[in-house]
């Protein structure tokens, strides 16, 4: 699909504003066990609260789901894309024991890409994506380095 069938799928669903998405985002967290403000911090950093945005890889929406596996006929409503978004994350934090860094590193690079870091043991961060390490910064801050 290409992101100009992408923004068109998205424009159907009308316009949403910040707080719009942030309230979807706190309902969701909320239904899924999510620490609220975390998610909060991860849809932030994934699209700013806009419902409108296509990044270069083809990602859309408030969590930027990725088009080969998120279908955007399914996901393109930011309702569905901030509950699937929600969806993967507490998977992704029952796959990692809670472990909210991998879980967010999972998220960003792809459980395949976190997969071979893992195998670096305590040194995994330093086999992650740079844009991986740069959204766990954003995310969890600068001191979280553990």
């Amino acid at each position: 699909m290409t992101k100009e069938e992408i923004a068109e799928a998205i424009a159907r669903c009308g316009r949403w504003t910040k707080p719009e998405i942030q309230e979807a985002a706190v309902v969701m967290a909320e239904g899924f066990g999510l620490n609220v403000d975390l998610f909060l911090r991860q849809v932030q950093a994934e699209s700013s609260f806009r419902h409108d945005v296509i990044s270069s890889a083809g990602c859309y929406g408030p969590c930027q789901l990725h088009p080969r596996w998120y279908p955007v006929e399914r996901y393109a409503h930011p309702i569905a894309n901030i509950y699937k978004g929600a969806e993967i994350m507490a998977s992704y934090l029952k796959l990692y024991k809670g472990d909210t860094a991998k879980a967010l590193a999972a998220y960003n690079c792809g459980p395949g890409r976190l997969s071979k870091a893992l195998q670096f043991g305590d040194e995994w961060r330093k086999h992650i994506p740079a844009e991986t390490k740069l959204y766990l910064e954003r995310i969890l801050g600068k001191e979280d380095e553990a």
